[in-house]
């Protein structure tokens, strides 16, 4: 029900997209579902509307880590420990989302402790692979295959692109 000739565009640097929303400057934003709570924290009790784009493009990856070639090819054995180290704190934090909401809004003092726990809540089952079997983090190059398949169906992603040309399966969680 939306007149896409009406639609503007307006684009914002991304810490500055739930303010606009909040002060009426826009009327929707990007942003990941797991922001709901602090969109909600800022607009003084109205409540919001999401959609996901995984209802309608389903079968996606979300966030992904990433690196330059350079680095992968240079220093594989740092990329690993780096992406070993940050996945074991993003399962730390779903598995406890009231103390990283506390180490959180402690760096980040505008951020207050419990909307960034609901955050990481909300997070949980996008980053939990348990129904597949497999840990968080892992990459599943049939799923990616899937992924850019219905990216190209979708015409955000030209012909061409394959698992190998945007993943390094090698450096992936596993390898």
């Amino acid at each position: 029900g939306i007149d896409a000739a009406k639609v503007r565009w307006v684009s914002l640097p991304p810490p500055q997209l739930r303010q606009a929303l909040a002060a009426g400057r826009v009327d929707a934003i990007t942003e990941l579902v797991t922001g709901r709570p602090g969109v909600e924290a800022l607009a003084d009790g109205r409540g919001t509307v999401v959609l996901p784009y995984s209802d309608y493009l389903t079968d996606l990856y979300g966030n992904v880590l990433a690196t330059t070639s350079t680095t992968a090819a240079a220093h594989p054995d740092l990329v690993r420990r780096f992406r070993d180290a940050i996945l074991r704190g993003l399962q730390y934090a779903i598995d406890h989302p009231g103390e990283a909401g506390q180490i959180f809004a402690k760096y980040q003092p505008q951020y207050r402790a419990d909307v960034a726990a609901a955050e990481i809540g909300l997070m949980a089952p996008y980053s939990r692979a348990d129904q597949w079997g497999v840990p968080v983090g892992a990459l599943d190059e049939r799923r990616v295959m899937r992924s850019i398949a219905v990216l190209q169906g979708a015409g955000a992603l030209p012909a061409g692109i394959t698992p190998d040309s945007v993943v390094s399966f090698n450096l992936a969680l596993g390898s």
